[in-house]
């Protein structure tokens, strides 16, 4: 578990974190399936950050994208520290 807050820091600090605001049950920012064990804070439309925790397969949508931006989509793993990308 240490390792995996190690992890947790270097993303963090990989982003303007203190830009992040929660939007924990915001429905006007995302939709989730499990909002129970789902969090979202965003950098206004620049930054979104979904943390999906539990055993389970959480997936969700971001709203409130800006029109005619495009987002680079990525996956994290907190456990291993590596991102895999899922596209624009």
């Amino acid at each position: 578990s240490g390792s995996q807050m190690t992890h947790f820091k270097n993303f963090y600090t990989a982003l303007e974190w203190w830009k992040l605001k929660p939007r924990f049950d915001d429905a006007g920012w995302a939709s989730f399936s499990d909002p129970a064990k789902s969090l979202l804070a965003t950098d206004g439309q620049k930054t979104f950050v979904a943390y999906f925790f539990g055993s389970g397969n959480s997936t969700g949508t971001l709203k409130n994208l800006q029109n005619g931006y495009i987002y680079n989509a990525k996956w994290y793993d907190p456990r291993t520290g590596q991102y895999t990308n899922i596209g624009d």
